[in-house]
């Protein structure tokens, strides 16, 4: 990988200056087990950096595009909302 790249990928970036990762996964995904976000969770938090995972209990993969309805669709509206407020916060936009 060249060096330039370097600062975009958390295993070579700095964690004080990476940004926010916002990480979501369905609890019955069934392409990726959610528990593989629970580890790199991890390693990000062992890592020194700022991260939020968000589990969607019985959501599927790519559950942000699947219709759903009830507590799914619930979980998935308050996702969306926190990934918005995530980007106008990072980059200042409404």
């Amino acid at each position: 990988m060249s060096q330039l790249l370097h600062h975009l990928f958390p295993r070579t970036a700095n964690p004080s200056t990476y940004p926010l990762i916002l990480l979501g996964h369905g609890t019955v995904d069934s392409a990726i087990h959610y528990t593989e976000s629970i580890k790199v969770a991890e390693w990000l938090k062992g890592k020194g950096f700022e991260h939020e995972l968000v589990l969607i209990e019985g959501g599927e993969h790519g559950f942000d595009s699947d219709p759903c309805d009830g507590e799914l669709e619930k979980q998935v509206k308050d996702f969306r909302a926190k990934a918005w407020r995530f980007l106008e916060e990072k980059i200042g936009r409404k």
